[in-house]
């Protein structure tokens, strides 16, 4: 799917200025996961070049662009609930993604920072997220896997006993529940509509599926030993996200083209109004607690090392 976007982007990532260039390639380097004018994600990586570095990620402001919000609701309930097509149910999200080529699938989703905590509660300190780096290196540059592990755009105080107790009464109805996520980073997904539903999944013991968008980012060269022995420079073969490798002879020039000038360093026109947000550091964390079983629950789900066992 390639998205031309509106005049202003209202999802996406983009780099904290000063622009990397070729002269700050060791520099760590910074992008921020954005909905509408706020700073949602701080995703950090030590070095531009290292690709299979593992990346700083916290969770600076939560989510609540009205329109985009509204967005992700009907676009949840109207594929889960309602039965409608991907493509019908997600068509007004499209609308508000910055421009660029992405892939859309249906994936379970594991709601936790892969290493057993409710991802709820897991990204307010800035640490280092194992299996967030570009190129997994147990995995590998070239399989296709799925990305499960979630980062919240919502923080706890934004938590309501009334919408969760709706929610779990669909779930025990047998109603279909789930949620809307991006690809952020490896195995990680930002969780942009669904959090209520993530935490009745757990705690009624049913899966979590949701609609998973991933931005098409990355490129696959040609095996460097097969042109070693005549002197060229590897060919980009394919273009690449985690769900699936495009093989470059099935893609539209016009696809190609705008995902060669998108796909780094892209400015949203709101740009100046997320890094001034960014550096007052709205921050807006309320510190509490849901019920003891959901982290009890929690700590039996699959973490980034049996992922990347069962996808190597």
């Amino acid at each position: 799917m390639n998205v031309s976007s509106p005049s202003e982007d209202l999802v996406g990532v983009c780099p904290i200025a000063p622009f990397v260039t070729s002269t700050s390639d060791g520099l760590p380097y910074t992008e921020i996961f954005y909905v509408g004018n706020r700073p949602i994600l701080v995703v950090t990586k030590p070095t531009r070049q290292d690709h299979q570095s593992e990346k700083l990620v916290t969770q600076i402001s939560h989510a609540n662009d009205a329109n985009a919000l509204r967005r992700f609701a009907y676009a949840t309930e109207s594929y889960f609930t309602l039965g409608q097509l991907m493509q019908r149910a997600l068509t007004p999200v499209f609308e508000i993604l910055s421009r660029g080529l992405y892939v859309v699938h249906v994936e379970r989703m594991i709601p936790t920072d892969g290493a057993g905590n409710f991802f709820l509660n897991a990204y307010s300190v800035r640490r280092e997220i194992r299996g967030t780096a570009e190129i997994n290196s147990v995995i590998g540059a070239t399989k296709n896997y799925a990305a499960p592990f979630l980062i919240p755009t919502q923080t706890i105080s934004q938590y309501s006993e009334q919408k969760y107790t709706r929610i779990q009464q669909l779930t025990r109805s047998g109603k279909y529940i789930g949620g809307l996520a991006y690809h952020v980073s490896g195995l990680f997904c930002a969780l942009l509509e669904g959090h209520h539903a993530a935490m009745a999944s757990v705690m009624e013991d049913k899966p979590f599926n949701c609609l998973v968008i991933e931005p098409v980012r990355s490129v696959i060269y040609e095996d460097e030993e097969l042109t070693k022995a005549s002197g060229q420079t590897p060919r980009i073969t394919a273009l690449s996200c985690p769900n699936v490798k495009i093989p470059l002879n099935i893609l539209p020039h016009d696809m190609l083209e705008d995902f060669l000038t998108t796909r780094h360093e892209s400015r949203p026109e709101q740009y100046e109004k997320i890094k001034g947000k960014l550096r007052r550091n709205l921050r807006n964390i309320a510190r509490r607690r849901y019920e003891p079983e959901i982290y009890d629950k929690v700590r039996f789900y699959p973490n980034v090392a049996m992922i990347e066992s069962a996808s190597s």
